[in-house]
């Protein structure tokens, strides 16, 4: 299950609300398909917004080739709504970061050494800015497919957090909140317990698809 996870990403809110947050931060959330990195990120802006956060989601997918001016852009767009938002602070979501950082080939000649080399000088860079500016700028990555990533852009973050799938009823339920939560919806705990009763071994991805009939 993610208890561990759930409390690390609680523990960056309330650094937030609490006006404490670290100048830069960076977590690489990872597991397989479908067990909800995607839905855990998106549910951590979905907390920090009320707080005045606002999340950039980068397409990694847009950054294959020379992304220097791409990256260039997302990380001062970030830097730009932080030094608006009354929480000095802006998140950039790359979900299916590996799509940015692949592994290296051997020949060393291919588009992935761009591709790494410029995340990993605008995260230097971000995080530089943040001192200099009085700002905060987190970095959420989420992948999959961990070992597509390179190596050294893998050390970019600074936190690696490994989603499992839900473990009993009440992971499930808590799952079942944050899906419905980011689509708007409510639902009675007693039928959110009925359902995850009835759903086990069904992963975030299964949930979102159930909640979505």
């Amino acid at each position: 299950g993610n208890p561990g996870v759930r409390a690390d990403l609680e523990s960056l809110v309330k650094s937030v609300a609490d006006h404490q947050p670290p100048p830069f931060s960076s977590y690489l959330l990872t597991g397989n398909t479908g067990t909800g990195t995607t839905t855990l990120a998106r549910a951590l802006a979905g907390e920090l917004y009320p707080l005045g956060v606002t999340t950039l989601e980068a397409d990694p997918s847009a950054f294959n080739g020379d992304a220097n001016d791409k990256l260039k852009q997302v990380f001062s767009d970030a830097a730009a709504l932080a030094e608006k938002s009354p929480a000095k602070t802006a998140v950039i979501l790359f979900d299916g970061v590996d799509d940015v950082t692949p592994i290296r080939s051997h020949d060393g000649t291919d588009a992935a050494i761009k591709s790494h080399d410029k995340l990993m000088t605008f995260v230097d860079q971000a995080k530089a800015a943040a001192a200099r500016k009085d700002i905060n700028v987190i970095v959420l990555g989420t992948t999959s497919r961990q070992d597509s990533i390179d190596f050294e852009a893998n050390n970019c973050f600074q936190r690696t957090l490994e989603v499992l799938g839900p473990n009993g009823p009440e992971e499930r339920v808590a799952d079942l909140k944050t899906i419905l939560k980011q689509r708007g919806l409510q639902a009675d705990d007693a039928v959110l317990q009925d359902l995850a009763r009835g759903t086990g071994g069904k992963n975030p991805a299964d949930l979102d698809k159930i909640v979505a009939l």
